[in-house]
């Protein structure tokens, strides 16, 4: 009997428990005992700071009606500040979460600038810079966020009317420096870009670029890549006040009404490395057609350096001027002008 009655503290001396060193672990517990699925606080709807996104932190300061903004189709754009200005958590009107920020390689605690957005017409925003220096890069990305507890079978029928691209009607560079403009595969761009001073740019990259939209530099453009088609319609285009050193355009390239490629200098005079998924060289390549129409005009200030390379047919050939290196002008589908 006296056996019977300690059997069950026997078994406890004997029980399998993990060590390390000298110390005992926790015991351990089956899965399905526990309460695996909690609900996602609200800390965890807005997650840490990451090299990718030192700002993120501030975003779960939004209040509770900006949390509420969440999985909502909206008529406007709406937009918040966090970071003090150096990001902004924007919503568009198809209900997807952007973030807009400043980043700086060689200072991501603190980059130098702030950034503005505004609601704008057509369902876009429009972002004015403030402060930058000439290594602050603009990263325009997806924001993340956490699927609401029990929604894991639900069907949203709003991820279908998605276009996964923000629309943005402007980007003033008030300082006149920045490093890069990074919003490759998630800007579409329909009005001005303006960096106005004579320090270079590394990167400007979109998703697209739509009639009314216009990139201005003052000194060299090193890298300009457009995800899909850059359509330039109206006053504007291109303007770069030295080099533009290595251009891609994975559609058709177009200047129309007025539209024109004006390059101070050269292109391809500088060989580009590989800059995020985009294949660095130096020219240009246009995988699609380039039209330029009458009205509009392409001209280099002094040489093409490198192959400006057409896939497709290039219709326009007349209104090109360059006055050093123009057998580097080519076009597969041939040349053809336009009256």
């Amino acid at each position: 009997m006296a056996v019977f009655e300690n059997r069950p503290e026997s078994r406890r001396e004997r029980k399998f428990l993990p060590t390390m060193g000298l110390s005992g672990l926790e015991q351990r517990a089956l899965m399905a005992s526990l309460q695996v699925l909690q609900a996602p606080s609200i800390k965890s709807q807005y997650p840490a700071a990451s090299n990718s996104n030192p700002n993120s932190k501030n975003f779960k300061h939004l209040n509770n009606a900006a949390r509420a903004l969440v999985h909502i189709r909206s008529h406007q754009v709406l937009t918040h500040t966090a970071s003090g200005g150096m990001g902004t958590l924007i919503q568009d009107v198809d209900g997807e979460l952007w973030t807009a920020y400043l980043d700086d390689p060689l200072d991501k605690r603190s980059p130098a600038g702030t950034i503005r957005a505004f609601p704008d017409t057509g369902g876009r925003v429009k972002l004015v810079v403030d402060g930058t220096t000439e290594n602050t890069e603009l990263v325009i990305e997806p924001y993340p966020r956490i699927r609401p507890r029990n929604q894991a079978h639900a069907f949203s029928a709003q991820l279908g009317r998605q276009d996964k691209a923000l629309g943005v009607s402007s980007i003033e560079i008030t300082s006149g420096k920045i490093n890069s403009i990074l919003g490759y595969r998630t800007v579409n761009l329909s009005g001005k870009i303006t960096i106005a001073g004579d320090n270079p740019v590394s990167r400007i990259a979109l998703n697209s670029i739509q009639p009314g939209a216009s990139i201005i530099t003052g000194g060299d453009l090193n890298t300009l890549n457009v995800y899909n088609s850059a359509v330039f319609d109206g006053p504007g285009g291109i303007s770069v006040g030295r080099d533009l050193n290595w251009m891609t355009v994975y559609g058709n390239l177009e200047f129309r009404n007025g539209a024109n490629l004006l390059v101070g200098r050269d292109i391809g005079l500088n060989l580009q490395p590989d800059k995020g998924t985009s294949t660095g060289g130096k020219g240009a390549l246009i995988n699609g057609n380039m039209y330029i129409s009458a009205g509009s005009s392409m001209q280099v200030g002094r040489s093409l350096d490198y192959p400006f390379l057409i896939q497709g047919r290039l219709d326009g050939a007349n209104h090109i001027t360059i006055p050093s290196g123009g057998s580097y002008l080519s076009a597969y589908g041939g040349y053809y002008p336009t009256l």
